[in-house]
């Protein structure tokens, strides 16, 4: 669905309680642009909760810098995504990042960093050789040297949240699967009708609303996390080049 689209759909959505309005100061015609923060709400809300991932998203690096900020704008550009939520692999120079085994793609956890090297924030920059999410940043040991940092091919596979919709291009779409469109019109039409209603009739139409929602959500979100599940196969690990028939 086209935004211009989302937001026909949410205004149709909340027409049935007339005292709704209130919401954006007491007008009894929102415009398009009073709606668009509800729509957005609503998408990062939605991509949260299917724990919506990407492949591919592109890092930019900064030598002798090892902390970055997963906000769009920071570690990501902010036409990527409005933020990375969690990471699960990172790519450096092409080459995938193991997880403390040596062996295995992935992260690892900050106390991991911390005690191979309790000061790991003075190393020498150079090669990074583990990747670790603390809240809200990536920390990189050791921090990258300019030869690395200035290098191709750094990017990560991450749950991330889209950017927002605007204004001015009512004829975008929404970075969520087509299926949950409908789902973020709903959404906010519940955002934009909670703080104000009252009727019996009103509360009913919000938990249909939600019950609209809540079944395709869930069958996104267990789709995105079978496509990071690592279902035990160690065929890449050693892949024979031949196969010997007896």
């Amino acid at each position: 669905m086209l935004l211009s689209e989302i937001i026909t759909q949410t205004r149709n959505n909340f027409a049935y309680d007339a005292d709704l309005v209130e919401s954006f100061g007491n007008t009894t015609s929102p415009t398009d642009a009073q709606i668009i923060p509800f729509i957005n709400w609503a998408i990062r809300s939605i991509a949260r909760r299917t724990k919506q991932i990407k492949a591919y998203i592109p890092i930019t690096l900064v030598a002798d810098q090892n902390t970055y900020s997963l906000n769009g704008g920071g570690l990501v550009a902010a036409a990527q995504v409005n933020q990375i939520t969690k990471i699960h692999r990172v790519y450096i120079n092409n080459s995938v990042m193991n997880k403390p085994d040596g062996r295995t793609a992935g992260m690892w956890a900050y106390n991991e960093i911390e005690r191979y090297n309790p000061n790991y924030r003075t190393a020498t920059s150079g090669q990074p050789v583990a990747a670790a999410q603390f809240g809200n940043s990536l920390i990189l040991y050791p921090a990258p040297s300019s030869a690395v940092a200035s290098g191709t091919g750094n990017f990560c596979v991450a749950e991330y949240l889209p950017t927002d919709l605007t204004i001015s291009d009512l004829a975008n779409s929404p970075d969520l699967p087509n299926e949950l469109h409908e789902a973020a019109a709903y959404l906010a039409a519940i955002r934009i009708s909670t703080p104000q209603i009252t009727e019996d009739e009103s509360y009913k139409r919000l938990a249909t609303y939600t019950g609209y929602i809540n079944e395709t959500i869930e069958t996104v979100k267990k789709q995105n996390e079978a496509s990071i599940f690592d279902f035990g196969s160690t065929f890449a690990y050693n892949r024979p080049r031949y196969i010997r028939w007896s």
